[in-house]
Parts: structure tokens; C-alpha cells; sequence
């Protein structure tokens, strides 16, 4: 099977720079003691400090004292969610969205009310005219590089969107995990409504889903310190190693230096989709790690997902992305990181065979055959990598 149905970037040749410089690290007995006690005992002052800069961007630096440690990116979303809204309340989401809010929402007893977009990203008038229909507790939305349309919102939009936030006099939920990937992108959402935002960001995408460290960045100590008694509740607490791992990789600059990489790849990877996938519908920023491809020739993008399946390789149909009740539209989520660039390449020819022929058209199968079904997606307490 070739998967390209869940992101998980990973360069090879970051192994060897990791190994250094946390070989130095954890050079000492005392330093591996005191890891091996978990993560709280790691963050300090100093720690803390190194952890804001390390997730500083233009136009913005978290304060070190709202910084909310997490395992990862979908503790830190869900701690995030059930500190901020009410169970039976209403949790705003962009109408095509990250799957996993759904899942969380739906154990945490939070309606999901989905908000019209448009090429710009989630629309202000949309988020003002559900709050009037029916108050929203917060609003999850993803500025830069959308999950899964690739759109990356404006500063414009972002001011907008601020504005519409403030004026409902509730919180937005600002997801990141992508931002590392778009350096040219505008501030962060967190910069144009400082107070109504909780930022959401992690290492699983930047780094690795095996020193994953997830943040939330809370508008004011009041809601931080909420979020973090629903992560002690929960014990979701970061791992001793996940967090002298990303001070040391922040401080060296090795984690710099395997952004400034994957960003490299990422572009690398998305030019070769887009030459794989030319004369098919393709949206998607040119730096990311994936790709949004409509197959209107199909009956519906679940129909050609399974097609792809039969044929080897996995995609991620928009109805796990859709939040609406009515019927998603046609298409798929390519992702494009962690697997070779030659099955890549293959990958996509077949996928674009696919996408330019009607069902039931003549092709012999290219790559095997599937050898299990396609995975499900955990619930919130068995958390695992961020998709």
C-alpha cells in the first residue's frame, strides 16, 4: 500500500543531526534522571523561554508564561475545547475542516455549527450571522495552510475575522500545526485578536510524530491555567523527553535547520504533483505537504478513494473533512510527505489516471493490491499522530 492519505513528513537526513545534538543533551546520569521523571520537572524558566522563541513567527512571540504544554497538537485542541466550551454549547468550524475536531467535539458533548467559506478562507459575515442565529462559545478555523484546501487567509481576512471574533465577544481556536511550512504568511490570527485567541501548535509536523510536543497559547493566565488542569485531569502530560528534546533542538537551531529542509522538500514534492496531476483540478498552496484534487467524473469522492484503495494507494475523501449535512464535495486529500519521491511519483500517476477517467474504466492495477482495510480514526484519549 502506498499512503498518501495521512502526513507525516520525515527527512531523512534529519536523523543523524538529531542523534548529535541530543546525544550531548543527555550526555550526563543527572540529565537522564531528571527526563525520565516526565516533562514537568522541565520546564522552567529557561525552558520556557527557549520554547517561545522556538515557536516565535512574524509578527508574533508568545508570552513564555502562556505557554501550555501538551503531548501533542489534539490534547492541546481538545484541552483547549473543553476548557472554553460548554458541554451543549457550539463550537463554530470552517465547513471543510480537520476530522478530528468532530471526534473531539462529539465526546465532549460540543455541536459543531459549520461556517461558509469562500477563496479567501472562513468568512467574517458567516461567523457574525451564526452567532446572532445561534450563539457560538469559540470558532476553530486554520489560517494558514487549511487543512485539507492548502488556502492561506490574508492579512486582510485575518483582521476581519479578528474584528468578527472580538464583536461575538468569543474565543477562537487558531490551529498552526502547518504555519512552519509558510514563512511568507501573514501573523497568526493570535496577533490581530490577541485576547480572544488560544493558539494551537506542535512538533509532529516540524519535527517528528516520535518527539512530538504539542503547545496552546492561552489570551490571559485565567484560561491557561484552565487548560492545563484539564490536561493534569486527563493526564496528558508532555514527556520528559519530548520536552529537553525540543528545548535542545530549539536552542542548537537543528530544529531551524530541519524546517528550513522540509520546506525545501515540500515544494519539491508539490511540483512534482502538480505535473503528475496537470490537467486535473488541483487546489493547494505550493508549499505544502498536500494537495486538494476534485474527481467531478466520480459519483462521489468516497466512490474514488476506494477506487485508488483497490489499486494500492490510499487517499482521504472529503467526507471526513466536511462539516455540513449536505453532500461533500467531489473530491480528495493528496498528502505528499514521508514516503519515497519515486513511489510518490508513481502514486500520483495512478491517482491521476484515476481522476480523468469515468468508474469502471480499463487499467491494470500499477502498485498491489490492499492488504488491509483502510485505518479508522482513535478517539481523543488514544490520541495518536497528527493527520
Amino acid at each position: 500500500m502506498i499512503d498518501l492519505s495521512v502526513n507525516l513528513p520525515i527527512l531523512e537526513a534529519q536523523h543523524g543531526v538529531v542523534r548529535c545534538a541530543l546525544a550531548a543533551a543527555f550526555a550526563d546520569e543527572n540529565s537522564v534522571r531528571r527526563t525520565a521523571l516526565g516533562g514537568a520537572l522541565e520546564v522552567d524558566t529557561t525552558t520556557r523561554s527557549i520554547l517561545s522563541e522556538g515557536l516565535a513567527r512574524s509578527g508574533w512571540r508568545p508570552a513564555p508564561e502562556m505557554l501550555v504544554l501538551a503531548p501533542g497538537a489534539k490534547h492541546a485542541l481538545a484541552a483547549a475545547l473543553e476548557a472554553t466550551v460548554p458541554r451543549g454549547g457550539i463550537l463554530g468550524v470552517e465547513v471543510l475542516s480537520y476530522p478530528t475536531v468532530r471526534v473531539i467535539a462529539a465526546e465532549l458533548g460540543i455541536r459543531c455549527r459549520p461556517l461558509a467559506m469562500d477563496d479567501g478562507g472562513i468568512r467574517p459575515d458567516a461567523v457574525l450571522e451564526a452567532h446572532v442565529q445561534e450563539p457560538l462559545a469559540a470558532v476553530y478555523l486554520q489560517p494558514t495552510l487549511h487543512n485539507p484546501l492548502g488556502m492561506t487567509m490574508s492579512a486582510a481576512r485575518r483582521r476581519q475575522v479578528a474584528e468578527a471574533v472580538s464583536r461575538c465577544g468569543i474565543l477562537a481556536i487558531e490551529d498552526t500545526v502547518f504555519e512552519f511550512l509558510c514563512p511568507d504568511a501573514p501573523p497568526p490570527l493570535a496577533a490581530f485578536a490577541p485576547k480572544s485567541t488560544v493558539l494551537i501548535d506542535s512538533l509532529s509536523k516540524r519535527l517528528s510524530p516520535g518527539l512530538n510536543l504539542g503547545f496552546a497559547v492561552a489570551p490571559d493566565e485565567d484560561l491557561g491555567r484552565r487548560i492545563h488542569e484539564v490536561l493534569d485531569a486527563r493526564r496528558w502530560e508532555p514527556a520528559g523527553l519530548a520536552v529537553t528534546s525540543a528545548r535542545t533542538l530549539m536552542a542548537t537551531g537543528v530544529l531551524t535547520q530541519i524546517v528550513q529542509g522540509k520546506r525545501s522538500d515540500a515544494a519539491l514534492r508539490n511540483a512534482q504533483a502538480r505535473r503528475s496531476l496537470a490537467g486535473r483540478e488541483v487546489e493547494g498552496h505550493a508549499g505544502a505537504y498536500h494537495l486538494w484534487l476534485s474527481v467531478p467524473a466520480w459519483p462521489s469522492a468516497a466512490a474514488f478513494a476506494a477506487a485508488a484503495a483497490a489499486e494500492g494507494v490510499l487517499v482521504a475523501p472529503a467526507d471526513g473533512f466536511h462539516f455540513a449535512a449536505t453532500a461533500p464535495p467531489k473530491a480528495v486529500r493528496i498528502a505528499l510527505g514521508g514516503i519515497p519521491l519515486e513511489v510518490l511519483e508513481s502514486a500520483l500517476g495512478l491517482v491521476a489516471d484515476l481522476a480523468g477517467r469515468p468508474p469502471g474504466g480499463g487499467r491494470k492495477p500499477s502498485v498491489p493490491r490492499p492488504a488491509r482495510p483502510v485505518p479508522g480514526r482513535g478517539r481523543p484519549h488514544n490520541l495518536g499522530p497528527d493527520t
